[in-house]
C-alpha cells in the first residue's frame, strides 16, 4: 500500500464512498488530498519562489515542482554522487543512442492538462522502459517526439553515495531527450514516499528534471526509515478561512508559502487567522484554535521520514479541520 497526498480521489459532500454520511472533518481532509489543491498550492508555491515569505529560507515541499535554472542549482540541495559524479557531470556525460530503424520515436499515452496559471500536467509512457511518468511544463505540448532514443539505466548500474559518509544505496535513472524544448522553465521535483511492500516498509525518493528538450527521472530506494536528505519542509497557508468553502477557492493573496517553523508561528501569534461565515460578511471565529496534535505547524519533525512529517489530524493546515465545514 502507497499513502499519497496528492490522491486525485475526491469524496462528495454529504456521502462516503459507500453513500452514507461522513463528517465535516473528513471531508475536508479528502479536499486537501484532491488535485485541485494539489494544482493550487503548485501555483502559490511557484509564484513565492518556493521561500518562506516569513523567514526568507528557501524549502522543498514533497512531490511539488520548483523552477531552476540548470541542473547545477541542486547540488545544495543534493550533496550527493551518482556513480562518483555530480548530478550536472554525470547527466552531460550520459550517452544517448539515435533512435533505432522501425522503433516509436514518441512517447506512448502522451497526456497534457492545462491546471491554470500558465501550467500543464503532462504523463508520457514508454515501451522501452516499462514506466509511466509525470512532470510539470510551462508550455502546451501537442505531440512530442524523441530525437534519441529514451535511455533507463538500471539498479545495477548506478550508484548514489553521500558526500560526508560513505552510505552508498541503488537506484535508476530514466531520461527522454525530445527534438523540442518541453518547458519555457527548468523545473525539478523530490518526493519521498513510504511504501509497504511484502510487510516490510521501505522508503524512496522519486527526483524529477524538466530542462530544456530533456526529462530525467531518478529513483532511489532505502531501507534506512530517516529521511537521507534534509529540506525545510513548505506549507501553503491560508491567511483567513471561509465556513464550507474548499482550500482552493481562494484569492492568492489569502494565500502564502510558509516554512513549518513560521506556519506554527502565524497560529500560535497575536497574528489572528479569522473564519468567516459563507459570504464573508461576518466573522464566526476572530482566530481559530490551533490543532492539538501539530500545535500549529501542521508538521511533525519525529515522523519526517514518512510523507514529509505532515501532520495527519489536520492535513498540514494546522488548525481543526472540523471547524472550517
Amino acid at each position: 500500500m502507497i499513502i499519497d497526498i496528492n490522491s486525485n480521489y475526491m469524496i462528495t459532500e454529504n456521502s462516503n464512498s459507500k453513500g452514507g454520511p461522513i463528517d465535516s472533518e473528513k471531508k475536508y481532509s479528502e479536499l486537501l488530498k484532491s488535485k485541485h489543491w494539489k494544482n493550487r498550492r503548485q501555483h502559490i508555491l511557484l509564484r513565492d519562489g518556493n521561500v518562506c515569505q516569513d523567514c526568507h529560507r528557501r524549502g522543498v515541499h514533497n512531490g511539488s515542482y520548483f523552477r531552476i535554472e540548470e541542473i547545477a542549482d541542486l547540488n545544495n540541495l543534493l550533496p550527493v554522487r551518482l556513480n562518483g559524479k555530480d548530478l550536472t557531470t554525470f547527466c552531460d556525460e550520459l550517452y544517448w543512442p539515435d533512435v533505432p530503424p522501425n522503433a516509436l520515436d514518441a512517447p506512448i499515452g502522451f497526456t497534457s492538462e492545462d491546471v491554470g496559471n500558465n501550467l500543464y500536467s503532462c504523463s508520457i509512457d514508454a515501451y522501452t522502459v516499462l514506466n509511466h511518468f509525470e512532470f510539470v511544463t510551462d508550455k502546451k505540448l501537442v505531440n512530442p517526439h524523441y530525437d534519441k532514443a529514451p535511455i533507463n539505466i538500471s539498479e545495477e548500474m548506478i550508484k548514489l553515495s553521500f558526500n560526508e559518509n560513505k552510505e552508498t544505496l541503488k537506484g535508476r535513472m530514466f531520461a527522454f531527450h525530445f527534438n523540442e524544448n518541453i518547458s519555457n522553465s527548468n523545473f525539478a521535483s523530490i518526493k519521498h514516499m513510504t511504501v509497504h511492500y511484502k510487510h516490510n516498509e521501505c522508503h524512496k525518493y522519486e527526483i524529477c528534471i524538466v530542462i530544456e528538450n530533456m526529462l530525467y527521472y531518478l529513483d532511489f530506494g532505502f531501507i534506512n526509515p530517516k529521511s537521507l536528505f534534509s529540506f525545510l519542509p513548505l506549507h501553503v497557508h491560508h491567511q483567513y478561512y471561509i465556513k464550507g468553502k474548499e482550500p482552493w477557492d481562494y484569492d492568492d493573496s489569502a494565500l502564502i508559502t510558509l516554512c513549518a517553523d513560521c506556519h506554527q508561528k502565524r497560529h500560535s501569534s497575536s497574528v489572528p487567522v479569522p473564519l468567516y461565515n459563507h459570504d464573508k460578511s461576518s466573522i464566526l471565529n476572530t482566530n481559530i484554535s490551533i490543532c492539538d496534535r501539530c500545535n500549529g505547524s501542521g508538521y511533525l519533525p519525529e515522523y519526517d521520514y514518512h510523507l514529509d512529517g505532515i501532520c495527519f489530524k489536520c492535513w498540514g493546515e494546522g488548525v481543526p479541520l472540523k471547524e472550517l465545514f
